[in-house]
């Protein structure tokens, strides 16, 4: 157990609102100090390229916040909610509570990455230490090249480079326990205004999300050539996916879809 004195240690939660599979928060519960949860409403995006939250992406956060707040509570942690730039917010926090470390997963898109370059470049003037974790992809694109180190263009040599990587590593187990970090003043969900109130169009979603089937009934409506919110969408489940070591069907490819009654920011089954 941790000491009174012992420095905590920040989780910056991202776009992977769970406990299991969560290489950062798994990290963070491994040093033993008191971890303190937070996420960051970077909203008007600090990155001019970044792309802002639709209105039925903004109900969805915050229903998967609520459930992320529900099981770090659960696990003895709390979640810290604080909106403005992701830079100075984190390395603030940092100061004010005097955390030695700061934890994120990866997203590889440029600009999340330009907002996580950020926030290290500001950790490092004040002299904490940041560790990012790679969290969305199963294969580094480093890791995907031809022999004049560029990214292929062909779909087949791209997948032989991928099956030969091996089998990804196992989904992590969620922490048994959190160590809690201090009592700290942040903003309520409620103040974000993340939900519709007039007019309240969420109503359906409300009623349809309640439904055992529901993310199995949206996973399959969408078409697999979608652009725009429905790709977004699309690629926010596959992040939420636990990745069995064998979950592929007869065609090699894998069979990833959402577990009845699993919420959102909750791993989907794999199981048939």
């Amino acid at each position: 157990m941790a000491g009174k004195s012992t420095p905590p240690c920040i989780v910056w939660f991202r776009d992977d609102l769970r406990l299991c599979d969560h290489p950062a928060l798994h990290a963070a519960s491994k040093t033993g100090r008191p971890v303190i949860c937070l996420y960051v409403l970077d909203e008007p995006p600090s990155i001019p390229d970044a792309r802002p939250l639709g209105g039925a992406a903004r109900w969805w956060l915050a229903q998967s916040l609520r459930a992320l707040r529900e099981r770090l509570h659960a696990a003895g942690a709390s979640l810290l909610l604080r909106q403005g730039p992701a830079a100075r917010i984190v390395s603030e926090l940092a100061r004010t509570t005097g955390a030695d470390a700061v934890f994120w997963n990866d997203i590889a898109q440029s600009p999340h990455q330009a907002v996580a370059g950020q926030v290290a470049a500001a950790l490092r003037e004040i002299g904490v230490a940041s560790r990012s974790f790679p969290g969305d992809l199963l294969a580094a694109p480093a890791d995907i090249r031809n022999k004049e180190n560029r990214g292929l263009r062909i779909f087949t040599p791209f997948w032989r480079r991928v099956q030969a990587l091996g089998d990804p590593p196992m989904p992590l187990p969620a922490p048994d326990g959190l160590c809690p970090g201090p009592m700290l003043a942040g903003d309520t969900l409620e103040s974000w205004g993340l939900e519709p109130t007039r007019p309240d169009w969420a109503g359906g979603l409300r009623a349809s999300s309640g439904s055992p089937n529901f993310l199995r009934r949206a996973w399959l409506a969408m078409p697999a050539n979608a652009t725009g919110p429905t790709t977004r969408a699309r690629r926010d489940s596959r992040r939420m996916c636990v990745l069995a070591r064998s979950a592929r069907g007869k065609s090699g490819t894998p069979r990833v879809l959402p577990r009845p009654g699993t919420p959102l920011g909750q791993p989907i089954s794999t199981s048939s």
